[in-house]
């Protein structure tokens, strides 16, 4: 009786099952239902054998969940993350990026290795930059050069105007090659600055001019 019971059976069923009176198609639905709960339950075990770092692979539930999260709660998702010991740099990168963070470590150091040696790590080149700076209506005295890079667009601008520029990426490497490209070419009004250009400190406002050559098309603009 107590195992009848435990596949969800009534003590009215289990009585008739001992009896010898089998209802076959109300058991035969019922062992559809263990079925379909049988296979939540393994989907919702493979989660948290992956949460819990008991699998050497990580699951397609697993996977699953994450883009589920990323989509109905994005910042649910990525506070969830950097829970997890990753930086605000790898948050950004899964946003953009990877999507993954189980394949993540591999998979910016194949973007990085990618992009290695290149001067412009975005669609344009210095006579683009030059180019659509020079339309600009006004003259500013202050730019944010978001989503730096390697400072391709950073030295493109810094030719062409005085203005004191804030080169802003998340890269520190790369950061370290625009304030070296600047102190080569004797760009004194070229500073950086490591930061989240999704939600950048108050203290660098106000600026004449926000300049997103090397990420708009990928942060997008509001």
């Amino acid at each position: 009786v107590q195992a009848l019971q435990a596949g969800g059976l009534s003590l009215r069923q289990c009585l008739a099952c001992l009896a010898g009176e089998i209802d076959q198609a109300a058991l035969q639905a019922r062992v559809r239902e263990l079925d379909d709960e049988l296979a939540r339950m393994q989907r919702a075990r493979d989660l948290l054998a992956d949460l819990a770092g008991l699998r050497p692979h990580s699951g397609d539930a697993f996977k699953a969940w994450q883009l589920q999260l990323q989509r109905e709660a994005p910042e649910a998702y990525f506070a969830w993350v950097m829970k997890q010991g990753f930086s605000e740099k790898d948050r950004y990168h899964l946003q953009w990026l990877s999507k993954d963070m189980n394949e993540h470590e591999r998979y910016i150091k194949d973007f990085i290795q990618l992009l290695d040696g290149m001067s412009y790590w975005g669609p344009g080149d210095r006579a683009f930059t030059q180019q659509q700076f020079a339309a600009l209506p006004i003259r500013p005295r202050r730019i944010l050069d978001m989503g730096c890079g390697r400072g391709a667009s950073t030295m493109a601008l810094a030719q062409v105007t005085d203005a004191a520029i804030v080169a802003i990426d998340l890269e520190e490497e790369a950061l370290a090659a625009v304030a070296h490209s600047a102190r080569a070419a004797g760009f004194e009004h070229v500073s950086t600055l490591c930061a989240n250009m999704a939600a950048l400190p108050d203290e660098l406002a106000p600026a004449d001019l926000i300049w997103a050559e090397g990420s708009a098309y990928v942060m997008g603009v509001a």
